[in-house]
């Protein structure tokens, strides 16, 4: 099959046109510098950064008008202007703009000054834009007035704040996930005819904080076989609070006519992906699909905790709780069931049949039950291991929604360790070192070689080398080295368990100069001593390649 991936989620909206009149009218060459600032701020702190404006025609000045404004993101992933304090994540009320008007000269360059300050008890992701107008000449909003028209323009520099040391509530639900032909959209049905199928599922953000989305779609047969996978969705797949957007793909090659389950798997920076099935028929002329067409329709069910562990001894009995609660505004009916839990080399979840056999000894009571909206209800665990059992046991208690728009799953990992001492022991390799046109790249892989799951944090290091040099005059200058990069990654969504692989890849973006450089990687996970890798290399004299 051919697939052609639609950049429907996480677009920015970077220059907005407003239409006021004329539309032969020219528009002015305007750069802006940064179109999106991404920043970490602790509450009553204060962030100080500029906005480069420049006026790209050389022969013309341009007068601006400087301005704060709301963002909200719509079902496509377009970033909107809003007024500013318009919405529940606004920073607009915390921004200072060092002035609200300017003319650029020809050719002209300006740097706006931008002063964040958000108080303390402020939590979450704060998002705003700083907006840079054209100011229309009267003479030509009087001949508008006339009936003759013309374009104010804007254009945005995007800031997307997240507030460290407070609580950044990721919750996330995929609200519809439909399969329609691509007649039905007219913006695609130019680019690939009436008879391709588009799968689009709606993920909403009903956290505090952006979420970032990766998703898949796996096609399968009603008899369980694998068709195919395929990137769902495109472009930045950010997501703001509050917001809902349409992650999709675009399936130009038609499937044979038959019934088929489309599965639905997002990554958002949980524990667990979002997941949802939708049965569909396809024929030769017309696709059907259970799935709803309105966001907003599927289950919405939040388990607390996503992750709960556990430490026994080998014949002991233990229990504990979940809490799953109704978001939605339906009656649901869940169903729930014990699976293994594993995790691919990324850090995803791998396909259910792909994971084996489940531990026998962990329940989960009761099996089914009915939630009405807004209702919570305690859900128990319990474990028995047997008495040769030792090390790590990890389950996956899965929840299932089953109605006639579709089917929704989430769960919590189950992690439990039997036994006294729990060994934490992990190596770490680093892969040759390759410099491109962008930057220095390199992966690393984190084994877990102990018997209890772990989770790994990595702080990369990148240092300079220099000679020890004599002066002409005969002074000496030792051999030092100097420190140009450092990168730190947390600990990821989901664990590493015992046996289990991770690899976290890097792009350095520095210009390397010719010379000697120095890389240090340490991964810590709880073990008496972190994981340690250092390598040393050089670039050449052609800034192209390392030696």
């Amino acid at each position: 099959m051919v697939l052609k991936a639609c950049s429907r989620a996480g677009m920015l909206l970077l220059v907005v046109a407003i239409l006021v009149g004329n539309t032969n009218a020219a528009g002015p060459s305007l750069r802006l510098d940064p179109l999106l600032l991404e920043r970490a701020l602790k509450p009553g702190e204060t962030l100080n950064y500029t906005v480069n404006v420049e006026n790209g025609d050389r022969f013309n000045s341009l007068p601006l008008v400087i301005a704060v404004a709301d963002v909200e993101e719509d079902l496509y992933g377009i970033y909107r202007l809003r007024a500013p304090g318009s919405t529940s994540h606004s920073l607009a009320k915390w921004v200072r703009l060092e002035t609200d008007k300017v003319v650029l000269p020809p050719g002209g360059y300006k740097e706006i000054g931008v002063t964040v300050s958000i108080p303390k008890g402020e939590s979450g992701g704060k998002y705003g834009a700083v907006v840079v107008s054209m100011v229309p000449d009267e003479q030509a909003m009087e001949q508008g007035a006339l009936g003759e028209s013309l374009y104010v323009f804007q254009t945005a520099s995007f800031l997307e704040l997240v507030l460290t040391g407070t609580v950044g509530r990721r919750e996330a639900y995929v609200s519809s996930f439909d399969v329609r032909r691509s007649a039905e959209f007219p913006s695609l049905q130019r680019e690939v005819g009436d008879h391709a199928l588009v799968y689009t599922a709606a993920v909403s953000n009903e956290g505090n904080i952006h979420i970032a989305t990766r998703g898949s779609l796996t096609i399968k047969t009603r008899d369980g076989k694998t068709i195919g996978r395929y990137p769902l969705g495109g472009g930045r797949g950010t997501i703001l609070p509050g917001s809902t957007v349409a992650l999709q793909s675009v399936i130009t090659k038609p499937l044979p006519p038959g019934d088929y389950t489309a599965r639905a798997m997002v990554e958002y920076g949980g524990h667990r992906p979002l997941v949802a099935n939708v049965d569909f028929a396809a024929s030769t002329e017309e696709v059907s699909s259970k799935g709803s067409a309105q966001v907003g329709e599927l289950s919405r069910f939040l388990i607390e905790p996503s992750q709960v562990e556990l430490t026994m001894r080998a014949g002991a009995f233990k229990t504990l709780l979940l809490e799953i609660t109704n978001r939605g505004h339906e009656i649901v009916d869940l169903q729930a069931s014990i699976l293994p839990l594993a995790f691919d080399i990324y850090g995803d979840m791998i396909p259910e049949e792909d994971r084996g056999e489940a531990v026998p000894w962990i329940e989960v009571s009761p099996k089914s039950f009915t939630l009405e909206p807004g209702e919570m209800r305690r859900v128990r665990l319990s474990a028995r291991p047997p008495r040769e059992a030792n090390g790590g046991y990890y389950a996956d208690v899965l929840f299932r929604s089953k109605d006639t728009d579709g089917e929704i799953e989430a769960g919590a990992n189950f992690c439990i360790f039997v036994g006294d001492s729990p060994q934490r022991k992990g190596s770490l390799t680093m892969s040759d070192p390759e410099l491109s046109s962008s930057g220095l790249q390199l992966d690393l892989e984190f084994t877990n070689e102990g018997s209890i799951h772990v989770e790994p944090s990595v702080e990369l290091l990148l240092s300079q080398v220099f000679p020890q040099l004599e002066a002409e005059d005969g002074r000496v200058f030792a051999a030092h080295t100097e420190e140009i990069a450092s990168l730190g990654v947390p600990a990821g969504a989901n664990p590493v368990l015992p046996g289990g692989k991770r690899i976290f890849g890097f792009l350095i973006p520095n210009a390397f100069e010719p010379g000697e450089y120095e890389l240090a990687v340490r991964v810590d996970f709880g073990g008496d001593e972190p994981a340690v890798v250092q390598t040393k290399f050089a670039v050449d004299e052609g800034r192209g390649s390392i030696e």
